[in-house]
């Protein structure tokens, strides 16, 4: 039996930002993190300079043991974690599939940290289609891991709030706050072997796919109040987009508003703009209030409408 968190020894798998938040909370809860996993490093721009991941470039300062292998379930890779004895795996965001053979290493069990309240929303967009799809409500599911998608019993979880104003990125940044929260009780309650496992409702599962940026195009054919989620949904990543027709750019835009009462526009075709960057829907007008056109920073709507011709402005 496991008494202090301290003496709990800790395999972590995680690659974005959103993942090393959840390392350094482990790291300043002083638990025995015996090596970091993630995935490797990638070449961009025109040099090819070698990206490191957030997690990867965080653990080397701290001189953890980093492994990076480009297939979690490599032979090689496998045996030489085996050789490495920890309690628990702790996985937030990893990017592999992690193979039975993994699952059954650590001494209790492998924890995933989960961005939904399961089973909804399994897979690799949870919070985006959280609020694409106007949920009220979403959080934090910390399951036992299995080899069936986010399907395993569940630890814990806690419950967080969508406003009217969510991003997917401010959603992001609660996740991280009462997930670490979460994260933790559920380690102190296995620690304590006061946990229990609740098995999902398999008859309530929805996925969510992986998001292309073909999936962020905007159709103005919708309505004003679907097109304000679509938008918020995928702020910052990877920005809902619309071509600015016979200009040939595209833009993305970051926020909107739904403009209840706009009946001097009420002749203008679905997906014409005002001077002023109100957009026909199919039933309301949206405000646009930031937008980056192609290769450009992210403005307000004065900076462009300073910047650019606005006079009949199609989007599509």
């Amino acid at each position: 039996m496991m008494t202090s968190i301290q003496k709990i020894s800790i395999g972590f798998f995680g690659t974005p930002k959103f993942s090393l938040d959840f390392l350094k909370n482990l790291h300043k809860n002083s638990y025995k993190i015996e090596y970091v996993v993630t995935q490797p490093p990638k070449p961009s721009g025109r040099g090819k300079k070698v990206n490191f991941s957030p997690v990867h470039e965080w653990a080397k300062k701290f001189n953890y043991t980093v492994f990076f292998p480009k297939n979690i379930n490599d032979t090689c890779f496998v045996e030489s974690i085996k050789k490495i004895k920890v309690d628990l795996f702790v996985v937030v965001a990893y990017g592999q599939k992690i193979s039975r053979e993994i699952l059954m290493i650590p001494k209790h069990m492998c924890l995933n940290v989960h961005t939904s309240l399961l089973p909804r929303w399994r897979g690799a967009s949870p919070i985006q289609s959280s609020i694409k799809y106007g949920d009220k409500e979403t959080g934090v599911s910390i399951i036992k891991m299995t080899e069936k998608l986010d399907s395993g019993p569940i630890v814990n979880t806690k419950k967080i709030a969508i406003g009217s104003n969510d991003t997917a990125s401010s959603i992001e940044n609660k996740m991280s706050l009462h997930g670490n929260e979460t994260l933790n009780q559920a380690i102190k309650d296995i620690c304590s072997q006061k946990f229990e496992l609740t098995p999902q409702n398999e008859d309530f599962a929805t996925y969510a796919r992986k998001i292309s940026k073909e999936d962020a195009k905007i159709n103005w054919k919708n309505c004003a109040s679907d097109i304000n989620r679509f938008i918020r949904a995928y702020n910052p990543f990877p920005g809902a987009w619309s071509n600015v027709l016979k200009k040939n750019y595209r833009i993305k835009i970051f926020e909107t508003e739904i403009l209840e009462n706009n009946k001097t526009f009420k002749n203008l075709k679905v997906g014409e703009c005002t001077q002023c960057l109100n957009v026909k829907c199919n039933d309301k007008f949206l405000k646009i209030k930031k937008l980056q056109p192609e290769g450009k920073k992210i403005m307000t709507r004065e900076e462009f409408i300073n910047g650019y011709e606005t006079s009949n402005l199609f989007l599509g």
